[in-house]
C-alpha cells in the first residue's frame, strides 16, 4: 500500500512542448533559408540555366520535406498538448483515501476507506495525528472536565474555520452543532436522531472531517463530541475525540484517542465543516 499520492508533476510534459518548439522553431528558420537560395537562384541571370534549376528543384523538395515535418511537429505537440490536459483533468478528480496505519491517519491509494478529496477538509484531518496522546493539561483556554467540545473548536479554529467556540456537544439548537450550522455547515441527522423521532431517515455516509455529536451514556442527552475519521462500512466508524478513554485505559480527564468502533446507532448527528 503506498501512503500517500503524488500528483500535479508536469515536468515531463512541460519539457517535451518546449522541446517541439525548438524543433520547430528550427525548421522553420531552415525553410527560410532555403526559400532565400530559391529566390536567388531565380532571379539571377548569372545562375541560369540547368545547374540553377536543378538547385532550385532539390531546394524545393527539402522545402517541402520540412514543410512536412513542421506540420508533423505541429500534430505531436497537439498529442502532447492533449495529454497533458487528460493528465491534468486526472489530478483534478484524483480520488484518495484515507487509511489508518500504526494508528496514524494517513492518505493512502488502497480504497479500503472513505475517499478523499481536496473538499473533504483533508488538512484538517490530517492535523488530527498530532494532537494524539494529549491531555487537557496540554492546551489553553479549555473549560471544566468535559473538554471534548472545547477540543473540536480548537482543532476547527487552529485549521482556519470561522465558527464561534463553543464547549458543549448538545443537539442542534445548542453547543457545537448549532455553532457549526449557524457558520454555514450542512447537518445530517445520524440514527440516533431517528431512534428519538427527531427525523425519519440517516442514509448520509460520514466523510472524513465530518464533526459529530453522540449519546455516550445512554441518558437522553447528547453529551460528546469528536472528529469522524472513516466510515468502517460495518456500522461503526473511526473517530479522534477529545476527553475519552479507549481499551479500559483510565486518565484523569481523559484524553485524545482514536475509536475504531464507534456504533453509528448512537450518533445524534453529523456536521461537515465548511470554509
Amino acid at each position: 500500500m503506498n501512503d500517500s499520492i503524488n500528483i500535479g508533476d508536469y515536468g515531463q510534459f512541460s519539457a517535451a512542448i518546449n522541446r517541439v518548439d525548438e524543433l520547430n522553431t528550427q525548421l522553420e528558420g531552415y525553410q527560410s533559408t532555403i526559400s532565400g537560395y530559391n529566390n536567388t537562384l531565380s532571379n539571377q541571370d548569372v545562375f541560369a540555366g540547368p545547374l540553377a534549376d536543378s538547385a532550385i528543384q532539390a531546394f524545393t523538395t527539402v522545402n517541402t520535406m520540412i514543410s512536412s515535418s513542421v506540420a508533423n511537429f505541429g500534430t505531436i505537440k497537439s498529442y502532447v498538448d492533449s495529454s497533458l490536459t487528460n493528465y491534468q483533468n486526472a489530478d483534478s478528480s484524483a480520488v484518495k483515501y484515507l487509511d489508518i496505519k500504526d494508528g496514524k491517519i494517513v492518505e493512502s491509494t488502497s480504497n479500503n476507506a472513505l475517499p478523499l478529496t481536496s473538499t473533504n477538509n483533508s488538512d484538517l484531518v490530517s492535523s488530527l495525528n498530532a494532537e494524539l496522546g494529549k491531555r487537557k493539561s496540554d492546551y489553553n483556554g479549555f473549560h471544566d472536565e468535559a473538554w471534548c467540545a472545547d477540543f473540536v473548536s480548537k482543532m476547527l479554529k487552529d485549521n482556519g474555520y470561522k465558527y464561534e467556540w463553543s464547549a458543549l456537544a448538545g443537539n442542534e439548537n445548542e453547543g457545537i452543532l448549532k455553532s457549526l450550522t449557524d457558520g454555514g455547515a450542512e447537518l445530517h441527522y445520524g440514527e440516533l436522531a431517528v431512534q428519538r423521532g427527531v427525523t425519519t431517515k440517516a442514509d448520509y455516509t460520514p466523510q472524513p472531517g465530518d464533526v459529530f455529536t453522540i449519546d455516550v451514556d445512554d441518558n437522553d442527552s447528547i453529551d460528546h463530541t469528536g472528529f469522524i475519521i472513516k466510515d468502517n462500512g460495518d456500522g461503526t466508524v473511526t473517530t479522534l475525540e477529545g476527553n475519552t478513554y479507549k481499551n479500559g485505559q483510565e486518565y484523569d480527564g481523559g484524553i485524545v484517542e482514536m475509536h475504531t468502533d464507534r456504533k453509528k446507532s448512537e450518533i445524534y448527528a453529523y456536521a461537515t465543516p465548511s470554509k
